[in-house]
Parts: C-alpha cells; structure tokens; sequence
C-alpha cells in the first residue's frame, strides 16, 4: 500500500509540474527504433515401434504448434545511454500421444515466454546489463506431468579499458514444474590485468571465483582460479591454480568433492633451433559419498608430475625430441611412481614424384605401485546412450565402481546410477567396459550425457618396466594422388619385483595401408594384426566415396564401407571368439534452385552388423527448405527400419517422423 501510494505522489507531481519539466521528463520516454513479428506454424507425426521376440510396445505422435513473435529494439534518451531488447511470444499446441496401452487424445496446451534485455551505457568502456525472462517452451510430448516454466533473471556488470577487464554477475533461475519449484543461484567476478610492453613482451594476471547453489540437490559449488602468464621473447611462464568444491545431498545419499590444481610451464626458447618445456603439476581430488544402504565411502588422491621436454630442428627435414616425466600419486591407502624417458625422431623430405615422411620413437617407462589405488571422479564426456565407454585405468576392483551421470537441472551435480539396473559393467582387455542401458526419468533416450565414475585399483605390490616403439612411414606420390603408409608399434610390460593379479602385457600391431584421390573418386584400405596376450585382433578396412557436382546446382555423394575383424579371445581373455563384420552403403543428392530460393535433398543408407549379434538397418530421409520473401517453408521426412537377431530371440524397430514447418514475416 505504501508503494501505491509514494508511486501515485510521483506521478501526481511529474502531471504538475511546470511545462519545462514535464518536456525534460518526456525525453527519458523509452523509443522504439525497430520491430519486428513473426507467425510460425509447426506440424508433425511420430511413429516408433519396438517389438522383441514379436512383442514389444508403439508410440505414435501428433503434434501442432501455432506461434506469435514479437520483437523490438529501443532506446532511452539516446542510445549511448540506454538500449532495451523485449521479446514477446505466445502460442498453443494441440498434441495427441500414446505409448503402448497409455493414450493420451488431442489435448490444448497454451504458453506466454518474454525476454527484456537493458544495458546502460552500451558504448562505455563500462556498462551494466539487466535482464529477466520466462521460458514454457511449447515441446511435444510436455503436458501437465512433465510442463515446465523457466525464469531467469539477473545483472551483469562489465569493464573492458586496457589494461583492465572485470565482469561481476548474478543470476536467479527458477523452474516450475507440476511438483515442485527448484532455484539455481550464482554470483561471481573475473578480472584480468594485460600489459603489452613491445617486441613481444607482455604479461597478464587473471583471477575468478564463483558460487552457485541448487536447491535440486540441496548442494552447491564454489569455483576459485588464479593464473598469470609471462612472455620475453625467448622466455615465457604461465601459472595457475585452480580450486573447486562441491556438496549435495538427496533423499538418503549424500556427496561431497574437493579438488585442488597447482600448475607451472616455463619455455625456452634456446640457441641452434632447440626448444625445451619444463613443467610441473599438482592436483588433491577428494570425494565423499554416504547413503543409509551403501555406508560412507571416501576416495581421494594426490597427484604429482614434472615434465621436461627438449626439441631441435634440423633444416625443415629432420624433427628431434626427447621427453623425460616423473609421477607420483598416494592415495593414502597406496602410492605409484612413475619414470619415463622417451626419444623420437620425424623425417620429411621431397622425392622424385612426391614426398616421403617417417617417425621413430622409442621410450621406457618404470611404475612402482603399493598398495589399493583409488581414482575419484574419472571423467567420461559426451558418452551417447544406449552406449557404452571403456575406463581409463587397469587392474580395477569391479566391486567399487561408482557412476554417476551429470545433472541436467544442477550442472555440475551428480546423480548416482545403480548397477545392473542403470549401467552394466563388464570385462574389457585388462580393464571394464561400462554399458549404459537405463538413466532416471528426466533424461531422454537416446541423447548424449556426461559422465564421472570413481572406482579403487586392486591392492598389488609391485614395480613394472614398459617398452614401447613405434614406428611411421608415409608416402605422398603422383602429385598427391597416392598415399601408401605402413604404422608399426610394440609395448611390453616386465615385472621387475612384486607380484600384482594384472597379467603384463606383451602388444604388437602392424598396419598397411593406403588412400587413392582421384575426384571424384576416393578409395582407401588397411590391414592390420595385433598380437597380445590379452586382446589380440586381425581385419581389414575399406571405404570408397564418390563426391560429383553434375550441374552448377545438383551434387551427388555416394560411399560404401566394409570392414572384417576376428577376436580369436573375444573382448577378454579366454573369452569366446568371433567376427566382427560391418558393410554400410549411403546415397545422396541435393539440388538448389537460386532463382526460387529453395533447396531439396534426399538420402538413404543401409548397415550390416554380423558378430555375437546380426543387425541390418535401412533409412531414407528428405529435407525441402524455400524462402519466398517473408515466407519460410522446411518440411521433411524420416523413415529407418533396423532388425537384429542375437542369442534369444530377435527385435525390430520401425520408425516414421514427418515434419513441416511454415513461418512468416509480418512486419
């Protein structure tokens, strides 16, 4: 009430006010200096059947969207002093879902978004931006248990004058859902100071931190970072230190995670063509999980690596580089050293016909392991599910592997995954192969997710030496038409001492190879044999591409792959062999009429997958795009079918996706 009525008494005394005044009043009066406003209609039908051993269960969509856009630019008083954005849309969508017996009839839904952007002083070397916006995106398949609303809003602050540039920001994000509301908020600031001292010198410092908290996991993540760079001609440093933080807690588990990086890189750039790298790193990473079922659990571990590496070159023909690391990690409850040096050298030259280049390397490496290792938050990135990732390290305790998945709605939170429901572990060669089959309700499948998982080493005493040589050799012949290359590569572990439940490795592979160009033809194939005693493989690779432009406007695309591979072992030692034989075929042709403005393709391909499992696969697809003044017009289709016979039975998915897609300009 009191707001109301001190608002009532200003704009009473702006109305009385004496003629001169209300005129410099109605110069702070926002102006519209463009605008624009769009019309879009979306149509679309969905039909998805997967049947297994003759059962199975469909799903088919129809989707219809109708949208208004409205959008204008302004200013006020003059647009060195304010410039605005304000978005405007509204739209309905009718949409009719079932899956299997659960059938959901037409049914209107209707949805308002805004966005307002403001910045003051846009053309300042210091300005302020406000904003605020409400997104209910209009998706199918989104009705009243899944609806969601966004709204975000905010302040940025920036500063950008040599030698200075400072942002500071906050952000509250709010998303409704049908039950329940959950908050995301961050604040924080980043500076940096540069210097350009002349003939190629200059040095910068930079510093950030960041808070963010989720009310989704009861969590919350501080992010700190310093670092500062040196460059003098013949000298340069760069360091950095980095510290992260992270706790959550959801129903009856609770995580927390800690880790901290200190790094340094001096380069040198030294007399008669030599080049050296000194480095060194430092990383603590803690992580603590507790549930009511699983107990508490802590995994932490220490990292320290120095790195030298020296290169010369002779002419532009002859590369030479030595490489000299030292490791160590402790884990608390185990430690790992380790020492390598490795030597290589790269030769180029022109020949008669073309040009020759070849590289050797040849290096050693001795680890000391004792004791249980533990690897906390491994990082798998952009893993596609349905799929699966192999784990980085070997010897691994499969009963402590942890996964967990990225959070959607708290980035940088993590969701636990339960085995042999989520994900299935299984042998790989010396390490696990983890499979990805289920993920919680809010994630779609297919698509493509991050992953971290945490897992402890098997206890082992014991110091081993690894041998490896590698070897190159290339040719570029008939004025790059011909590409013949042969890859050669050996590594061999000993044990020195101790004894550890990891068989040593013995790895030798050979690979022949070559790619013909000859435009619009492209042909290329390898053989390759890997001897191991724990993985061992032989196959060959082919690939052809045709690639042709037949008019100034129609281009045709065509390939053709195949591929035979045999596991005498499987994936495992002692596993069961098999083949492993793929053929693929694809075609293409896209047309473009400049003078109409429209563009057609179509497409289609098929895939036979014969190893443990047969699959063959079949898809057509076809995209129309026309642009008539202030009308745009993409329709579509999509069709696949995929059948697959394996140990027990047999599947087959049919899929069909329409689509088409009108938007006009209305001003």
């Amino acid at each position: 009430m009191q707001r109301t009525v001190t608002l009532i008494a200003v704009l009473m005394l702006i109305l009385t006010a004496a003629p001169e005044v209300q005129a410099d009043f109605r110069q702070f009066v926002p102006r519209i200096s463009d605008y624009t406003g769009f019309l879009t209609l979306d149509a679309s039908y969905e039909n998805q059947k997967n049947t297994t051993n003759g059962r199975g269960i469909t799903s088919k969509d129809t989707f219809l969207r109708e949208t208004l856009e409205l959008n204008t630019l302004g200013y006020v008083y003059d647009p060195r002093f304010i410039t605005f954005v304000l978005k405007l849309s509204a739209g309905t969508k009718q949409e009719s879902f079932s899956i299997g017996p659960l059938s959901k009839p037409f049914r209107t839904m209707f949805a308002n978004e805004y966005t307002f952007r403001m910045v003051v002083l846009p053309e300042h070397p210091y300005n302020l931006e406000l904003f605020a916006l409400r997104v209910e995106p209009l998706t199918r398949r989104a009705f009243e248990q899944s609806r969601s609303v966004a709204y975000s809003k905010g302040a940025i602050f920036r500063y950008k004058k040599k030698p200075y540039l400072f942002n500071a920001h906050y952000i509250d994000t709010t998303d409704d859902y049908p039950g329940g509301s959950y908050t995301t908020r961050k604040y924080g600031a980043l500076g940096t100071y540069y210097k350009e001292m002349g003939q190629e010198k200059y040095y910068s410092y930079s510093g950030s931190y960041e808070h963010t908290t989720y009310s989704f996991t009861n969590g919350s993540t501080d992010q700190a970072a310093l670092s500062n760079i040196y460059f003098l001609k013949t000298i340069s440093l760069s360091s950095n230190v980095a510290y992260t933080e992270s706790s959550q807690r959801q129903s009856s588990l609770s995580l927390s995670s800690k880790t901290m990086n200190w790094g340094e890189l001096v380069r040198f750039r030294l007399p008669w063509n030599f080049t050296s790298d000194l480095g060194f790193n430092w990383n603590k990473n803690k992580l603590n999980s507790s549930s009511e079922t699983g107990g508490e659990q802590d995994i932490s571990s220490t990292t320290r690596n120095v790195s030298l590496l020296i290169t010369h070159k002779l002419y532009s023909s002859l590369f030479t580089t030595y490489r000299f690391g030292y490791g160590s990690l402790d884990s608390g409850t185990g430690t790992t050293k380790t020492l390598s040096n490795t030597l290589g050298f790269t030769y180029s030259k022109y020949i008669p016909g073309g040009r020759l280049r070849s590289a050797i390397s040849v290096g050693r490496t001795t680890t000391d392991r004792k004791g249980v290792q533990a690897v906390p938050n491994e990082p798998h990135p952009g893993v596609r599910v349905p799929g699966s990732f192999t784990l980085d390290n070997q010897d691994i305790d499969a009963a402590t592997i942890l996964v967990f998945v990225n959070s959607l709605e708290a980035p940088g939170q993590l969701i636990p995954l339960e085995e042999n429901a989520d994900y299935v572990v299984t042998p790989f060669g010396n390490t696990f192969q983890i499979t990805i089959v289920n993920l919680p309700p809010q994630y779609v499948i297919p698509g493509t997710y991050d992953f971290v998982v945490s897992y402890l080493l098997n206890n082992a005493e014991t110091k081993l030496r690894t041998t490896n040589l590698n070897y190159q050799l290339n040719f570029e012949l008939f004025n790059d038409m011909f590409y013949p290359y042969y890859n050669y590569s050996k590594s061999r572990q000993k044990v020195l001492s101790g004894f550890t439940d990891q068989q040593p490795w013995d790895f030798t592979s050979n690979i022949f190879g070559f790619t013909f160009v000859k435009r619009p033809f492209t042909l290329s194939a390898s053989y390759l044999t890997i001897s191991s005693n724990v993985n061992p493989s032989r196959g060959w690779k082919a690939e052809a591409t045709y690639v042709k432009s037949l008019t100034q406007h129609t281009q045709i695309q065509a390939s053709a792959n195949y591929s035979d591979i045999f596991y005498p072992q499987g994936t495992a030692t002692g596993g069961v062999s098999y083949s492993d034989r793929l053929f693929g075929a694809s075609a293409s042709v896209q047309w473009t009429f400049p003078k109409h403005n429209m563009y057609l393709s179509l497409l289609g391909a098929y895939s036979r997958d014969q190893s443990l499992s047969t699959s063959n696969s079949y898809s057509l697809s076809s995209n129309y795009v026309w642009n008539l003044g202030k009308i745009y017009v993409n329709a579509g289709a999509t069709a696949s079918l995929s059948d697959s016979e394996f140990t027990g039975g047999k599947n087959r998915q049919v899929y069909q996706y329409y689509y088409f897609k009108v938007k006009r300009k209305l001003f």
